[in-house]
């Protein structure tokens, strides 16, 4: 499935990092591949469906306040144990979110997702230690802000995802048969 609107693919995918006390902590990403805005997330020391469905959650009810059933949206993910749990599978079913696994050790196919990770681990995660869970949290917070806000992306004629964002609200990005983006000047 190609992104040709927002809130029509996400990708979600999970990382690690790990306090100066020596404890792991685990982030749960759920990117709009289409604005490349991270919609929603979770950081925990644990790592189970619980907090895969979190950021799901947190993801939802940001974007789709009033219901997510019948909105044609497709989420991505790996084949762990997380996503492809029965408890994340029913959530799927009874929001009516189609899911698409991709391949068995292939993450350039969830290469979006990937890629936000990564950027998140080198533009502020690994930049700063942190002490105790709250301290990551306001990290993490702190950094998916700034990446949604203020990191410029080559896919979106390098706006953030923010600023796409408020352009395809006003109906200024428009999608070609290519599937490359164009930015109008007014209001299609």
């Amino acid at each position: 499935l190609i992104a040709t609107r927002m809130n029509q693919l996400w990708a979600t995918d999970m990382t690690s990092f790990i306090l100066t006390t020596g404890v792991k902590l685990f982030l749960v990403v759920v990117l709009d591949i289409f604005t490349r805005r991270i919609v929603g997330w979770r950081l925990n020391r644990r790592c189970r469906a619980r907090e895969w469905l979190d950021a799901l959650d947190s993801a939802v009810q940001t974007e789709f306040p009033h219901g997510v059933r019948d909105a044609g949206l497709t989420i991505r993910m790996d084949n762990g144990c997380q996503p492809t749990s029965r408890a994340y599978l029913a959530t799927l079913d009874t929001l009516g979110i189609s899911g698409e696994w991709v391949g068995f050790n292939c993450p350039e196919q969830n290469a979006h997702v990937e890629s936000v990770i990564g950027t998140l681990k080198q533009d502020w995660l690994w930049l700063e230690e942190c002490n105790t869970d709250d301290e990551a949290t306001s990290l993490c917070h702190r950094a998916i802000t700034e990446y949604n806000h203020d990191h410029p992306h080559s896919s979106l004629c390098m706006l953030s995802p923010y600023a796409f964002t408020q352009l395809v609200l006003q109906g200024c990005v428009h999608v070609t048969d290519q599937h490359t983006i164009e930015i109008l000047t007014h209001a299609a």
